[in-house]
């Protein structure tokens, strides 16, 4: 049974409020996820635009990096990039920031 998306939303929404779905851990995790997801494609995707596909090995390196803030830091860098090598360096710098044994160091 096909139902209209207005219909679904104001369903979705009554049981959201209902359950307060926004707050529980699972919510958030998904949300996360999604929030991660979005920031690695908008970088790479300024990197595509910017430099083709000569840069799709730092558009993987993106890939390593699961930080929020280290991705929207990230981005914001590469917008006043000027060449690829700059970019390059910017990346692995994130990248190497990331890694386990220096988020304990730096922490």
């Amino acid at each position: 049974m096909l139902f209209e998306d207005d219909i679904i939303e104001i369903v979705f929404k009554g049981v959201e409020e209902m359950l307060n779905l926004e707050e529980s851990a699972g919510y958030q995790r998904i949300y996360k996820k999604g929030e991660i997801t979005t920031r690695r494609e908008d970088i790479q995707d300024l990197l595509s635009s910017r430099f083709g596909e000569k840069s799709t090995d730092i558009q993987n390196q993106v890939q390593l990096l699961d930080d929020v803030k280290a991705l929207h830091s990230l981005l914001r860098q590469l917008f006043s990039v000027n060449t690829m090598e700059e970019a390059r360096g910017i990346v692995q710098d994130a990248v190497s920031k990331s890694t386990p044994q220096n988020k304990a160091v730096n922490a």
